[in-house]
């Protein structure tokens, strides 16, 4: 199978220069610690031949020379211990007529050498405690970038609160605030995160044919409040006596009473951790406790505050009880596709002629006009502005709750994307051959999971052979409610693991329904070039994979901000799905665009297919589950048809992994997207492998690569035992040469990652992501080791940085080389037919 390889890229720079690094560089300790290190090792090489000639030479002194035994004894106690120490000229003139001449140089290079490296270690120290000193006022200084803090007021407002670069106390490397500034400095200049403040997004092509023309970039910088605060909002306002009534509420898609007159309802619980938003969807079912209870239920519709509570008349419920429980969920007056929530909040509550509406409303409107003078400003302004944001969110929720909401107490209230303002050069046909040919490779560990035979078995045993289910949402909740179910799907992935290793073909080419999407992935990757653009011209380069992911919601989330002719990331990512799903009517398919900033709706469908637990918002355009059919095709797979029988394709675009949801959503992503990757890149932990051991001793792993693809890194897996940790009392002189000594003992290279392997799955993030790590560096080796000392820690990991700070190429407004990742979308379409028949050939469905 041919794959198809997007012919947009989109870029991820970096927003501080590369050489920004070396403002921490400890350089002349380092350069004499090497020569230490070397002379340490000359001078161990040396001392079991010199303790053989001096053994000999004391078996022949006579009893009367004991003076000159003793400076022998004393000589070969200080040879031993690789002491220097100071020798006369009669000891020496005698030593020099009992040896030989060869023995005699040896002993005179041992000499010289215990002495220079004793000389080498007295200036050092001293060069050591200056250069430190002084690499922490650099660091100071350039974390004085007014670029980097307009990034920093919003990541981490106490950081730029705290900075000042002449309190010297606070740029030493052991200080907390030296090593937050060395990880930032790390992040910004080495890192291309998806979701880093200080990453500039941009799009590019292969070729000069298809790059975009140069246009004026108006607006470099986009800036939005978290959706959580408008959401949470409007739950609180549901719960609230006065303004309750002011709002539509939709019956809960999923409550449903059975022949028993039990009651069955999805409830959702969000939580924030990280600055990340999420749900939890549960489906539940409760013993419905009185006939009030079920005549309720069964009358319940969606409505009015108005029309609802002239159902609920005569009765003990209320609409807020009702709201709490999740019967009823209150429309969000809002679109998935507004990049101002906020203000469509303001106007919903405008109209309201109540007090606390209007204070409220005036609020909301404050907080919208802060978001938008925020993002013209500068950092002080910045904090300013985000602490007045902070404040007047928690005076909006004190008007109709004393509780504090999570998007408040937890959530990054301020979120930025970065548009870079220079045009990128094309990447050239040579790098997208060799993506075409990183293509092949990638097809052959795209298998269909196993959980897809498990559904499709499931709707056999409901509703036969070719059958047709026309309540998907019952379909769903029997599958969750199986009590073979947990079984079944540890099986499954005991398969799926089993197939990861194997491959078969009849996996790998195995059909799939009309409306699901066939294999595709996003690639990102860096090219490595020792001689800058020339190389990637000349093919002199190295194409280094980093990730590989599904979806398109790590693209499509920074869609909003290329809109520009030739540049509209929407009508060329529209262009890109069609070709996934030519006959099929494709529906975005949201999950917690009701609460979550990387959720949103980018807008390039007409239709979205709402997910049961989803909130009803202002969209009016939504299809639900109720109104489609799921069909079983003879050849053994599943589609989601519209009640005209017309194939319809469900895609989702966030940017949370669909391998992170679980119970009913997961199974109908799995219909949706049967896929699963099996090719590992980076050193990436997978479910479809097992976790190695702890390492007994110091493992090396080496890159992995064909031409000039690096499908892996190179790394080492380091026994805790190994590592050097800083000692109790150990000075910071020594504790550096210690571990200078490590790097030389294990021929690591000077600039790389760090990573501990723990017990517990770490959610912290800077104990899950790697940590750059430069050997010379006092303040780099700081920062990184203090993200890894923990009692569950099993091993450390320190993998290559590869790119190196030298093999950086792309050059910024400024004409600074930053560091630069691309991204670029894989599919592979059904093209034969003869695929469906290997599969079947195979024993796929028997």
């Amino acid at each position: 199978m041919k794959g198809h390889v997007a012919p947009f890229v989109m870029l991820r720079a970096a927003g501080g220069s590369i050489d920004s690094l070396a403002c921490v560089d400890v350089q002349q300790t380092s350069e004499n610690i090497e020569k230490i290190l070397n002379l340490e090792t000359e001078i161990e090489g040396m001392k079991e031949p010199l303790s053989g000639i001096f053994f000999h030479l004391i078996s022949c002194l006579n009893d009367d020379e004991t003076n000159f035994l003793r400076f022998l004894l004393k000589v070969k106690r200080d040879i031993f211990n690789s002491r220097p120490f100071q020798i006369d000229d009669q000891n020496r003139s005698e030593l020099q007529k009992r040896l030989t001449v060869s023995d005699y140089k040896l002993f005179n290079r041992w000499y010289i050498a215990v002495h220079d490296r004793q000389r080498y270690m007295e200036d050092t120290k001293l060069l050591f405690e200056k250069e430190v000193e002084e690499a922490g006022q650099r660091l100071a200084n350039a974390m004085d970038n007014k670029d980097w803090q307009k990034g920093l007021a919003l990541a981490n407002p106490k950081y730029l609160s705290a900075y000042n670069k002449h309190k010297a106390k606070l740029w030493r490397p052991h200080k907390q605030y030296a090593r937050t500034s060395m990880s930032y400095l790390g992040r910004i200049t080495m890192k291309t995160s998806p979701f880093s403040t200080f990453t500039k997004i941009g799009l590019t092509s292969f070729s000069a044919d298809n790059t975009p023309p140069e246009t004026n970039i108006q607006k470099t910088n986009f800036c939005s409040i978290s959706k959580s605060i408008c959401t949470e909002l409007i739950f609180e306002m549901a719960q609230h006596n006065e303004l309750s009534q002011y709002l539509y509420y939709e019956k809960n898609q999923t409550l449903h009473t059975d022949k028993k007159n039990n009651m069955r309802l999805m409830k959702s619980n969000y939580t924030i951790l990280n600055g990340f938003a999420w749900r939890e969807d549960k489906m539940v079912s409760e013993v419905i406790s009185s006939e009030e209870q079920l005549k309720v239920i069964k009358s319940l519709r969606s409505g009015s505050y108005a029309e609802i509570e002239e159902l609920l008349k005569h009765t003990s419920f209320t609409i807020p009880d009702l709201s709490a429980e999740q019967w009823i969920k209150p429309v969000l007056p809002f679109t998935r596709k507004t990049e101002k929530p906020l203000l469509s909040l303001y106007h919903f509550l405008q109209p309201i002629q109540t007090q606390k509406a209007r204070r409220i409303a005036r609020i909301v409107k404050w907080m919208n006009h802060c978001v938008e003078e925020l993002a013209k400003s500068e950092p002080k302004q910045r904090l300013r502005y985000h602490q007045f944001i902070y404040r007047l969110a928690k005076q909006a929720f004190s008007e109709l709750t004393d509780k504090i909401p999570k998007s408040v107490a937890t959530e990054k209230l301020v979120y930025e994307n970065v548009k870079c303002t220079e045009d990128h050069p094309p990447l050239g046909q040579q790098v997208k051959r060799d993506l075409e040919q990183l293509s092949e490779q990638l097809r052959k560990h795209q298998f269909r999971t196993h959980l897809y035979d498990l559904l499709c078995e499931h709707f056999i045993e409901m509703y036969g052979q070719g059958g047709v289910c026309h309540d998907i949402q019952e379909f769903l909740y029997q599958f969750e409610m199986r009590k073979d179910r947990p079984r079944l799907i540890k099986n499954a992935l005991r398969k799926d693991k089993k197939t990861a290793v194997n491959l078969e073909e009849s996996r790998v080419f195995a059909p799939y329904g009309v409306s699901s999407a066939p294999p595709s992935a996003i690639v990102f990757y860096q090219l490595a070039a020792n001689n800058g653009s020339k190389g990637i011209s000349n093919g002199d380069y190295q194409l280094v994979v980093n990730q590989i992911s599904s979806g398109l919601g790590l693209v499509l989330r920074f869609q909003s901000m290329f809109h520009e002719e030739q540049r509209n990331l929407g009508s060329l990512t529209k262009r890109w799905i069609h070709a996934m799903h030519p006959d099929s009517d494709i529906v975005h398919f949201p999950m917690i665009s009701d609460f979550s900033n990387l959720q949103t709706d980018p807008g390039i469908t007409s239709q979205s297919l709402r997910w049961l637990a989803e909130n009803p918002t202002a969209d009016k355009n939504d299809i639900l589950l109720k109104d489609l059919l799921l069909v079983h095709d003879p050849c053994g797979t599943l589609a989601f048809v519209n009640k005209e029988g017309r194939p319809v394709s469900p895609m989702y675009f966030g940017a949370v992994p669909q391998h992170m949801m679980h119970g009913p959503v997961s199974y109908l992503l799995t219909i949706m997207n049967p896929w699963i990757n099996a090719y590992q890149t980076n050193w990436v932990t997978s479910p479809l492998f097992s976790k190695s051991p702890p390492p007994e001793k110091v493992e090396f792993h080496p890159r992995i690569e064909e031409g000039r693809i690096v499908q892996r890194r190179a790394r080492w897996r380091i026994p805790v035992f190994l590592f050097p940790l800083k000692e109790n009392r150990e000075s910071d002189y020594a504790y550096f040469i210690r571990m200078k000594a490590f790097q030389k003992k294990y021929s690591l290279p000077d600039e790389g990652f760090l990573s501990g392997e723990r017990t517990s799955v770490m959610l912290n993030p800077k104990q899950r992501k790697p940590m750059y790590l430069n050997f010379n560096s006092y303040h780099s080796i700081a920062a990184a080791v203090s993200t890894i000392v923990e009692d569950d820690l099993l091993s450390v990991t320190f993998t290559e940085g590869l790119p190196n700070r030298h093999q950086h190429w792309l050059e910024n407004a400024e004409g600074h080389v930053v560091a630069s990742e691309y991204m670029s979308l894989f599919q592979w379409p059904a093209e034969k037919k003869q695929e469906s028949a290997i599969a079947n050939e195979k024993g796929v469905f028997i």
